[in-house]
């Protein structure tokens, strides 16, 4: 097992961390500054451990899975969201996007199947912090579904794809959270990759348009 069960987080470090994430203009400078001090791994072991997981330099210029997760929270925490519930779904749905990669990459599987890997350790990890049975059923649902969105924007977009991923969702704002945690992925990448900048243009003009957002 990579990781062993973990008490519930206590108040104190729960309100810094929510603090951090949900709040901060920068929430990465959180946790580079426990991963500095040597208290990463005793707080956030499931983020600890990608700090050992590199990546292919083709779509991760930036290196390894915990400096990419950094990369993407600081993305997502600029996003103009409808609310801060949405803002704390899709947070929580960034930092965990690639949980599964530790899981997949160490047991010799590659992380074409990160995505599945990432769902139950999402799971443990929003437990240890008391969080909803919903909030955890959405942000593991986009958890799962975070590379959906690529099949869709690799093409032009239009309302098949959109139709589909939204039957996935369940809901037009789940989609909509959907489709922030995979903008917040492709940018987390040293800014966007070359590789992404056909995409990432697409995914903004859909955005815009469909829900008036810039």
């Amino acid at each position: 097992m990579l990781f062993r069960e973990w008490e519930i987080i206590d108040k104190n470090t729960c309100e810094k961390f929510e603090s951090a994430l949900f709040l901060d203009a920068v929430p990465s400078l959180f946790f580079r500054k426990l991963f500095d001090y040597g208290n990463l791994h005793t707080l956030f072991p499931e983020l600890a451990i990608l700090v050992k997981v590199e990546q292919l330099k083709s779509y991760h210029p930036e290196g390894n899975v915990f400096e990419h997760t950094m990369q993407a929270i600081d993305v997502a925490a600029q996003f103009s969201y409808h609310s801060a519930e949405e803002k704390r779904i899709v947070m929580l749905a960034v930092l965990c996007h690639d949980y599964g990669k530790a899981k997949s990459f160490f047991s010799g599987e590659g992380m074409k199947e990160h995505d599945i890997a990432g769902v139950p350790l999402t799971e443990k990890f929003l437990q240890r912090f008391l969080y909803s049975k919903q909030v955890i059923k959405t942000v593991c649902k986009l958890v799962l579904y975070h590379k959906k969105p690529s099949t869709i924007f690799a093409e032009k977009p239009n309302m098949d794809g959109y139709n589909c991923l939204k039957k996935l969702c369940g809901k037009t704002s789940e989609l909509r959270l959907l489709l922030w945690v995979f903008w917040a992925d492709i940018r987390g990448r040293n800014g966007v990759p070359e590789r992404f900048f056909e995409i990432d243009g697409k995914l903004h003009d859909f955005i815009r348009r469909t829900y008036n957002i810039t």
